[in-house]
């Protein structure tokens, strides 16, 4: 089978958890005898992992370098919304030429959003008559648009861009013949005039990638003693890195935190580690280009966000065997049933709670951890999920 990919984000720009995802889908597409014609726009980081991309798809990058729109107020938002516009439109235009040297050889035609990738795969789908089929890689960005809609009542740019954003989804939906998301939202898109097969899919992770080994060299490198308490992630308010920090110090034991990854309250959440009392470490270990050596020498990783979709980090600890402490957000207790292979904290939990659910995870009985390793080798290793992509592509 011969798979045209659709994407405006750069790749493989591994920054984000979609375009890992997409890495891992468009290697085991290939390993199971697939061909991926991928299409992404140019910029972000394109160094970053360059090599095993070409190795697992045919790779083109087209069009003007990507421009995500990320936090601007006023003139400077609206700047950057014509220039946003003016690069997908670049890309829409390069690559449908681009696809028009292929297309007669493509057997589906897979996209990833619904801006210029979107229209240029029902352009695609509309002149060549060939399967279209649309996945979303998160889930809970629709609830997310409602209330960012609600908070921004009045704003013109809001409202232009919520406006824009359901005519194209309008428009996608419409002709697709099928949508892949994370969770269930059928009702969503039948709403918008969906009228193609619907199928939930989990998210999927690299096996040889994800599995346990040593790491006793990187707790060594960054003097880390004890068990650990593990987050990883963008360090942003949704996230409630701060109520991890004062949970985790009141802890009674030796134990460390290692923070993975950057973000606006870095220097606020360094100042709340430096305040809380006691003598135990906290960790700011910064962006990783190997997360999994800090999965390996972790004991439990935290998740305490507010909202989530299908957390790509849950699933990623799972495969190195590490017990996950997690909110009830998202897909989350639909992968994790509490005490038996990770722990849940209660739907309105406090502090106090996740100090609970942290000493259960610390002190967890091995079972619990095979069980993790587990859930993930049977429901979220590429090699299970990419047969489910298999299926539907193939219609």
């Amino acid at each position: 089978m011969k798979i045209l990919t659709l994407v405006t984000q750069p790749y493989p720009d591994i920054t984000g958890g979609s375009i890992i995802k997409l890495l891992g889908e468009t290697k085991y597409l290939t390993k199971y005898g697939h061909q991926v014609h991928l299409v992404s726009s140019r910029g972000g980081n394109p160094e970053l992992h360059i090599k095993e991309a070409k190795d697992y798809s045919s790779l083109k990058r087209v069009g003007l370098p990507y421009v995500p729109l990320g936090k601007s107020k006023h003139i400077f938002l609206l700047f950057k919304m014509m220039l946003w516009g003016i690069v997908n439109l670049s890309y829409f235009i390069c690559a449908f030429i681009y696809s028009l040297w292929i297309i007669k050889d493509i057997d589906v035609i897979s996209i990833k959003g619904i801006h210029s990738d979107g229209l240029c795969g029902v352009l695609l789908k509309k002149l060549f008559k060939k399967r279209l089929v649309y996945e979303h890689a998160g889930g809970f960005n629709i609830k997310r648009k409602k209330l960012f809609k609600h908070m921004n009542r009045g704003k013109f740019l809001t409202r232009l861009g919520l406006w824009f954003n359901t005519f194209t989804e309008k428009i996608v939906y419409k002709n697709c013949d099928a949508i892949m998301t994370q969770d269930n939202l059928e009702n969503y898109y039948r709403e918008l005039g969906f009228e193609g097969t619907y199928h939930v899919v989990p998210n999927g992770r690299d096996p040889e990638t994800y599995y346990p080994r040593d790491a006793s060299e990187t707790k060594k490198e960054y003097n880390i003693k004890g068990k650990v308490v593990l987050f990883v992630g963008r360090l942003v308010p949704v996230k409630n890195i701060d109520k991890i920090i004062e949970s985790f110090h009141s802890l009674n034991g030796n134990y460390s935190l290692v923070i993975v990854g950057d973000g606006d309250l870095r220097e606020e959440l360094h100042k709340v580690a430096q305040e809380m009392k006691g003598s135990k470490d906290v960790h700011f270990v910064g962006t990783q280009k190997d997360v999994t050596q800090f999965y390996n020498l972790a004991d439990i990783l935290v998740i305490a966000s507010d909202y989530e979709g299908f957390p790509g980090v849950l699933i990623e600890a799972m495969g190195c065997g590490k017990v996950v402490v997690a909110a009830p957000v998202g897909v989350i207790p639909k992968v994790i049933i509490d005490n038996v292979n990770g722990f849940l904290l209660p739907k309105d939990w406090t502090n106090h709670d996740l100090t609970k659910c942290m000493f259960k995870g610390l002190n967890a009985l091995e079972s619990i951890k095979l069980k993790s390793k587990r859930t993930f080798d049977n429901n979220y290793s590429w090699d299970i999920v990419i047969q489910k992509f298999i299926k539907i592509y193939q219609g």
